[in-house]
């Protein structure tokens, strides 16, 4: 364990320095605050003036002789404001700090011990961190001091300062919540809600601007919320607090106080932003990611705003930044940029960011896979309280581990490219059964396969039918665009998400790209979690008519045969009409596309084709289609590409 010299520590609070023999300074057992205060009245780093000592003593005569009539005479206020009225801020909360000097100390090592006992600190700044937590802690002992017996008072600034624990304290706070078997929250990767923030500034206006906040946020009722709005807007439109800009709106999001407008909440967050808030960069980002009070989900303004407050060095934006790039809403797919945005939340201790992080080794996204590594960010994070964590810890296999050996499989290894084709009524019109692969967010590695069946009718550009999936029946409704796109009008299925704990999710069908060759169809599904408001993963359908799996081709007006070459495939074709158009297709054994040629216009008769497909060696599935006649033979392939 590392030793800390907490002996030669500088201990400090708000400037005032206590070097030298801090013992002499510490309260004395049933001393009052009035003879502490006296008694360190003549220290350098006080130095009281002879109308504050004279007006002390004189308070303290007073008091002690009241006090000698009534010995139940409670006289903690009085004395606080007696202190408050003769004392400059200086002065005031070194006298607290004195009190509690030792107390702070023995907490804060106490907290670092048991921490360290747990392997939890290895990463922390000893000395800085140690002295954040002291000056935390000696600022939350004046605190209760000086509020005593003022509970509404006490509640409301150890609130205020709980939001900027330091991560000391915070670990501390969530091991405490784990020990005792229970969370009053649910920490997880994914955070809706707005932040009005809390006031930093010191001016002439800061303890009404305060006020504000606290009545927006309801931990106040001293003023209405019209009147905390009026004053955040007036300091707002002054220019001269960016954190009364921001608050203001959010105001304007949520309709606390003030009617929603979007326009006016854009202004303000950008206003804010521009004089380094970061915190509106997230607010805005939020916005436009979640669809808050009138805004249109759009991704990549929301992943533009959190770049913008990453920028600016704020730990939640690294992480919103990561967290879009990391399954590509709004921005390309990028795993490794994302780890490195995480990383930077994990250097501050960021329970979303450790988490992240933990998926990102435990997977091998972004980075070498490192299981160990990233069950160790993964424990951190489920310590200071991410119930997502404990699931993840509690798997006996990582995400992408369950499909290891896909290439034994006959499916595709990665997400392919599907195109749209299908001209005729009827390839789109029956009943289908097959696999759904679902794949992680970069469309390298697959995570799920499940079995699927799928009816269609279609009656003109209006598509209907339903969905089988895991014991799911969904109906649906679509719209085939031209350039061949299913968009679905209705529809919702239902499906196990690896990180939704026990609970099924649901997914709106958004579109599906198609390609449907007679009696088989291949193609992608995009769906949308309406838990997460999120495009799901990647996802790749292949379907074979029912209670025909082997498919039969027409050969009507179609003859072909094939030669097999080593580096070439000749195809003779021959046509009983003349067709505006010929397309060739090959497809390997797993149904995948792995070449497409097109040609112009030919007449009856036959026709020689020469292809040099890049290809393995192997068997092919070659697919021609001529104007409005199809037909399929096998191909051999020798040589060629290994």
């Amino acid at each position: 364990m590392r030793k800390l010299l907490i002996c030669i520590m500088l201990l400090s609070l708000g400037g005032v320095v206590y070097a030298q023999q801090p013992s002499r300074f510490v309260e004395k057992e049933k001393e009052s605050l009035i003879e502490l205060a006296l008694r360190i009245a003549n220290h350098p780093r006080c130095a009281y003036d002879t109308e504050q000592k004279d007006y002390l003593k004189k308070k303290k005569k007073e008091i002690s002789e009241r006090k000698a009539k009534d010995s139940t005479l409670n006289v903690w206020n009085e004395e606080v404001n007696v202190l408050r009225s003769s004392l400059d801020e200086k002065q005031f909360n070194m006298l607290f700090s004195v009190r509690n000097v030792r107390k702070a100390a023995a907490k804060v090592n106490a907290i670092w011990r048991r921490l360290d006992s747990l392997d939890l600190v290895s990463n922390l700044d000893s000395v800085k961190e140690w002295n954040r937590a002291f000056r935390y802690m000696d600022t939350r002992m004046r605190i209760s001091d000086i509020y005593r017996y003022q509970s509404k008072e006490k509640r409301r600034y150890l609130s205020d300062i709980k939001r900027k624990r330091p991560l000391l304290i915070m670990m501390s706070d969530a091991y405490e919540r784990k020990v005792k078997g229970g969370t009053d929250r649910r920490i997880d990767s994914l955070k809706v809600d707005l932040e009005f923030g809390r006031i930093t500034s010191a001016g002439k206006n800061a303890d009404n601007i305060r006020k504000a906040i606290h009545t927006l946020k309801g931990l106040d009722n001293d003023m209405t919320l019209e009147e905390a709005v009026d004053i955040l807007r007036q300091t707002a439109t002054d220019g001269s607090d960016s954190m009364a800009m921001n608050a203001l709106a959010v105001a304007y999001v949520t309709g606390t106080g003030v009617n929603i407008d979007t326009a006016q909440a854009i202004f303000w967050f950008e206003k804010a932003g521009a004089c380094g808030n970061a915190l509106a960069f997230h607010n805005l980002g939020m916005v436009y990611k979640y669809a808050f009070g009138g805004f249109v989900q759009n991704f990549e303004k929301a992943c533009y705003y959190f770049q913008c407050g990453a920028l600016l060095g704020s730990v939640v934006c690294h992480y919103d930044y990561g967290f879009m790039l990391y399954k590509g809403l709004g921005c390309r797919q990028n795993y490794s940029e994302a780890v490195s945005h995480f990383q930077k939340g994990v250097e501050r201790l960021h329970v979303p960011s450790l988490y992240m992080l933990g998926l990102c080794y435990r997977n091998g996204f972004g980075v070498e896979q490192n299981i160990d590594k990233g069950n160790n960010y993964l424990y951190q994070a489920e310590v200071l309280g991410s119930m997502a964590a404990l699931e993840e810890l509690g798997r006996e296999t990582f995400e992408n581990n369950i499909y290891k050996d896909v290439s034994q499989k006959d499916i595709p290894q990665q997400m392919p490219e599907v195109y749209t084709d299908f001209t005729e009524a009827n390839l789109l019109s029956g009943e289908f059964e097959g696999v759904l692969v679902q794949y992680d967010w970069s469309g390298q590695y697959v995570i799920s396969e499940k079995p699927i069946t799928m009816a269609f009718s279609r009656n003109g550009r209006k598509v209907t039918g339903n969905f089988l999936l895991n014991g799911c029946n969904a109906n649906f409704s679509a719209t085939l665009q031209n350039d061949g796109l299913l968009m679905f009008d209705s529809g919702e299925i239902r499906m196990h998400e690896r990180y939704s704990g026990n609970d099924e999710v649901v997914y709106r069908l958004d579109e599906a790209k198609l390609d449907a060759w007679n009696e088989k169809i291949i193609g992608s599904l995009k769906l949308y979690s309406l838990k997460h408001q999120e495009p799901e993963r990647p996802m790749y359908i292949r379907l074979f008519k029912k209670n025909n799996s082997h498919v039969t081709f027409s050969e009507s007006g179609i003859n072909i045969t094939s030669n097999e070459l080593e580096s070439q495939i000749t195809i003779s074709m021959e046509l009983e009409e003349d067709v505006p158009f010929v397309e060739l297709r090959i497809y390997n054994r797993s149904g995948l596309l792995v070449d497409m040629q097109s040609f112009g216009a030919m007449s009856s008769g036959k026709h020689l084709i020469t292809l040099t497909p890049s290809l393995p060696a192997g068997i092919y599935a070659l697919n021609v289609k001529a104007g409005k006649l199809m037909s399929r033979a096998l191909i051999a392939k020798k040589g060629g590409a290994r």
